[in-house]
């Protein structure tokens, strides 16, 4: 009986200090971080949530508009994957293969 007892009370006392998690505050930037993920995580998915949303997508570069840039920082893009032209999460899945797929 006295074990049933201990086993009452120390279960109602971690329900008390259990904290209130909600949807939202689980998928916060700041919980993300805090709970180990990397901001690149944490990033991707507050973009899918926008996206959810239906945010209006964030803008490319500008300064890449005329046609010969545009074709040189795509060059440039296939030679260094890491370069980032903000196209991350921020384009039109095509499902037939096109000529510009580089």
């Amino acid at each position: 009986m006295k074990k049933f007892l201990v086993l009452l009370v120390l279960l109602t006392a971690n329900t008390a200090m259990a904290q209130d998690l909600t949807t939202e505050s689980a998928s916060s930037r700041e919980y993300l971080i805090n709970r180990g993920h990397s901001g690149a995580t944490a990033d991707i998915i507050e973009k899918r949530k926008s996206q959810m949303r239906g945010d209006p997508p964030q803008e490319k570069e500008t300064i890449w508009i005329s046609a010969p840039f545009r074709a040189l920082r795509k060059f440039g893009t296939y030679l260094d994957p890491g370069l980032e032209d903000n196209s991350f999460m921020n384009h039109d899945i095509k499902f037939t293969p096109r000529y510009d797929d580089l």
